[in-house]
């Protein structure tokens, strides 16, 4: 078990990424794709191979010479699979993965990410760094990687990147609430997930002895992943490390699409006619900041098992996200239940 030392410069400096990060979700999937195993991401694979199979990508081409070079279907995903894996180590895949669509991120149309995508798919997508990545370690003709790795993300990762953001957003909030309550320490105990805090030392499972060097006082970016199954320290082209972890499994669910959200098929419809009522709406309306059952039926003066209850309701329609944090359980609005809210404010 290695880890790194942080000063208590860097423990000032903590962030949690505000956005998922395109070039690691690009990277860490594509191991889970080509896995014998894919465990509790087996629908999602299910699913994504088949629109592999059909070579399209949502659809509709990706653009910047994608059809032209001919970059769909399993010559494209060969493309992918040789720059991607001749990368070597996490870090070095995220760099190559950024090199090719730091200005070409198909997901910009798709999700709104914002107009410099490339910065933030170099920064790991925390908002910090924006110098150019190395281009792939082997002699590969630029455009056909440019192409089959838009091809790959505009197939794999785009369907979801929307599910993605609303994931971030939901651990975001409950990564907030431990900072808030007990500072750098509660936040960094609270990951879990092969992390061992003991100041000024976090450890991590797996790591090498000594781990990556850092350069004192540039703080931490903490980056939830939906694909990460490990928690592990990176060292992109950025002056500040991230430090990324596994997401909570409602959120990986919610941001996999394994929970029919409102108006997404019979369930939903149903879920959505549950929902209906008062209480509820006043709950949901409180769970713009995270609460455990316990809090919300206090500060709502009904029993824990009656708040139980319309959580799970607000949880399967969508509304509501969960994440655990040591011995509790946080639950959140999703950002669809938040506009629930707002489109409804003042009803009764």
């Amino acid at each position: 078990m290695g880890g790194i030392t942080l000063s208590e410069t860097d423990l000032s400096r903590i962030s949690v990424a505000s956005m998922p990060s395109l070039a690691l979700e690009v990277s860490l999937s594509l191991q889970i794709l080509d896995r014998r195993s894919a465990g509790s991401y087996a629908r999602w694979r299910s699913r994504t191979r088949a629109r592999l199979r059909l070579g399209h990508g949502g659809g509709r081409a990706v653009g910047h010479g994608t059809t032209e070079h001919g970059a769909f279907g399993h010559g494209a995903l060969r493309i992918v699979r040789r720059v991607i894996g001749g990368a070597g180590t996490l870090a070095d895949q995220v760099r190559v993965v950024s090199w090719a669509v730091g200005k070409h991120d198909p997901l910009t149309h798709r999700a709104e990410a914002g107009a410099d995508a490339g910065a933030e798919a170099g920064a790991g997508a925390s908002g910090h760094g924006t110098r150019r990545p190395t281009a792939p370690p082997e002699p590969v003709p630029a455009q056909p990687v440019v192409s089959a790795l838009l091809w790959y993300c505009e197939t794999v990762i785009a369907p979801y990147w929307n599910r993605f953001r609303a994931a971030v957003e939901s651990e975001r909030a409950v990564h907030a609430r431990a900072l808030l309550s007990g500072g750098p320490d509660e936040l960094l105990r609270s990951l879990g997930h092969g992390l061992a805090w003991r100041r000024p030392r976090l450890w991590v499972e797996g790591d090498g002895e000594a781990g990556p060097r850092l350069r004192d006082g540039g703080g931490l970016v903490v980056v939830p992943s939906v694909f990460c199954e490990r928690s592990e320290i990176l060292l992109p082209d950025a002056d500040r490390p991230l430090l990324v972890h596994p997401m909570g499994t409602s959120a990986r669910d919610l941001a996999l699409g394994l929970h029919s959200g409102p108006g997404e098929g019979v369930n939903g419809r149903r879920a959505l006619g549950n929902l209906l009522g008062g209480t509820r709406a006043a709950i949901l309306a409180e769970l713009r900041s995270p609460y455990t059952t316990t809090e919300v039926a206090r500060r709502h003066d009904l029993a824990p098992g009656t708040v139980s209850r319309h959580l799970s309701v607000l949880r399967d329609a969508g509304l509501v996200g969960s994440s655990r944090r040591a011995n509790e359980v946080l639950y959140v609005a999703t950002p669809l239940g938040r506009a629930l809210v707002d489109s409804v404010s003042g009803a009764g």
